[in-house]
């Protein structure tokens, strides 16, 4: 089967031009006092559209739905509508030269990026992100025993998809996280009120993507990647 496989996944050299829906997973550890090194990921599911602008492909998105799991798989924090609103919609061109390549750029969440990334919530250039009345963006968390607890961020990070164009016309591959930073500018509980390092997992991390009819919405990314075997048996679970 190795030789079938190896010749389907490099049948492509670029994807078509079209609509797509996105699965998107980026796996991280952050770093506590106490319990050690902590795992999470957060999977993103995006509303994809590649175009042609004289012979250069070009690809944008826009983000629908962001789950945030802990180490197990389970749902631990919530975003809410307004903080997933706030996220800007990418648009980065797609190299196609070696297989399929396209930078994200970096991408700033919480803060104006025309300052450095704040340390603390009155430092210049912390956004109200979600409309909420607290700094950055609001990160709602369930923890055992304090119930519901709200974190306020800011964050930069800069994301580039890797892989390879399929016979099918999916597309799949692995991420490259040069830039992962997040600074915690308050909480509800002072417990939580503190920045931990956070280190990138790009091993873990990766993508997926399927083309989808034109004037396909968010609402059908999900159901059509899982029909399809394309997006992860865990989140097609959930």
């Amino acid at each position: 089967m190795t030789p079938l496989l190896i010749a389907t996944a490099f049948a492509g050299t670029a994807p078509a031009v079209g609509h797509y829906g996105a699965e998107l997973w980026v796996s991280s550890a952050t770093k506590t006092p106490v319990i050690g090194e902590i795992r999470g990921q957060s999977v993103s599911w995006l509303l994809v559209e590649i175009t042609d602008r004289d012979g250069q492909l070009w690809q944008q998105h826009t983000t629908c739905t962001v789950e945030l799991l802990d180490g197990t798989g389970s749902s631990r924090a919530a975003l809410s509508p307004r903080f997933i609103s706030s996220i800007p919609v990418r648009s980065y061109p797609v190299q196609t030269a070696d297989g399929y390549r396209a930078d994200i750029g970096l991408e700033h969440v919480g803060y104006d990026p025309t300052y450095p990334l704040p340390t603390r919530a009155d430092a210049p250039g912390v956004l109200d992100w979600d409309g909420d009345g607290n700094p950055g963006a609001t990160v709602i968390l369930e923890i055992p025993v304090l119930g519901s607890v709200e974190m306020y961020i800011a964050q930069r990070a800069q994301i580039t998809l890797t892989g390879q164009v399929l016979a099918s016309g999916q597309v799949h591959g692995g991420l490259e996280l040069p830039v992962m930073e997040q600074q915690t500018l308050g909480a509800s509980v002072s417990l939580l009120n503190r920045s931990q390092p956070i280190r990138p997992l790009p091993e873990d991390s990766g993508f997926a993507m399927l083309q989808l009819p034109e004037g396909s919405d968010c609402a059908a990314i999900k159901p059509a990647l899982c029909q399809a075997g394309v997006a992860r048996a865990e989140s097609c679970a959930r």
